[in-house]
């Protein structure tokens, strides 16, 4: 029998930007941090991947990414994950990189620099590039079939600020992993 308790606390979110950054703000792509702990992403914490939103951005708009990694470092492999934002909210979204599990996405060199077509997708009528459209396991067109044991999966993530953004808006946003076999 499986112990799922103990799988659960093995599945990781973790930085991307080389293999010692510690720093949200420059999880950019490059190969996934393995400075631990502080290169898991903690749930709960303000500004684990974005930072506050500037006066600046606030009244011009903005468009920022992040990569971040998916971790199963368990034993067990894992099937038919999804990938959504518990939070329905145009602004934040997420995708999974299109070239599969233990795929390094490409570094860019900035915060503003859009990741590759063929690492995100590109926008279609039927399916975005990015999904922040759902909020829950059934309605999300974003899935990986199998993650094996001590395999990660790369996912991009987007916050659209759109120009004139009321200042008094803060959220937590939740990205969901989900499997059901």
């Amino acid at each position: 029998m499986v112990d799922y308790s103990a799988i659960l606390s093995q599945l990781e979110f973790r930085l991307s930007g080389g293999e010692l950054n510690t720093n949200p703000f420059l999880s950019v792509g490059g190969a996934m941090s393995n400075a631990l702990p502080d290169a898991i992403i903690v749930d709960g914490v303000f500004d684990n991947v974005w930072d506050d939103v500037t006066v600046q951005q606030r009244l011009a708009g903005e468009t920022n990414y992040r990569w971040i990694f998916f971790y199963n470092n368990s034993l067990e492999t894992i099937y038919n994950l999804h990938l959504y934002m518990q939070q329905l909210d145009p602004f934040v979204s997420a995708t999974w990189h299109k070239g599969g599990p233990m795929i390094t996405p490409t570094l860019q060199p900035d915060e503003l620099t859009a990741p590759p077509i063929d690492e995100v997708g590109a926008d279609t009528d039927e399916i975005p590039a990015f999904t922040g459209i759902t909020d829950h396991f059934d309605t999300t067109a974003e899935i990986i079939t199998v993650l094996g044991p001590l395999q990660w999966q790369g996912i991009c993530l987007r916050r659209l600020i759109p120009a004139g953004t009321d200042s008094r808006i803060e959220a937590q946003y939740m990205l969901i992993i989900e499997s059901r076999t």
